[in-house]
């Protein structure tokens, strides 16, 4: 990735899961980017099972700002999954 931060977990997801013994959560995305590796899809294979997480996550997402995925010296639009663990620190 060239730009955009890495996603955060807001705090009130961090309080919540917390108080259910989570001690983590994790989301897995597809994520789909254009030739000019700006993201045009993301779209959750496994939520996080907290929808202001996953809110959260495709705001940040659309962030990302990416190297275009090149075949034969030729940008291409590309997709792939990524998975999103957040370790909760008691």
């Amino acid at each position: 990735r060239l730009a955009g931060d890495e996603p955060t977990l807001p705090a009130s997801v961090i309080g919540v899961a917390s108080a259910q013994g989570s001690s983590r959560v994790v989301a897995v995305v597809k994520l789909c980017l254009s030739e000019d590796g700006v993201p045009t899809q993301v779209r959750f294979i496994k939520s996080s099972g907290f929808s202001e997480a996953d809110e959260s996550f495709v705001r940040q997402m659309h962030t990302w700002r990416y190297r275009p995925y090149q075949v034969k010296g030729k940008a291409v639009a590309v997709c792939t999954p990524v998975t999103l663990v957040f370790n909760i620190t008691k």
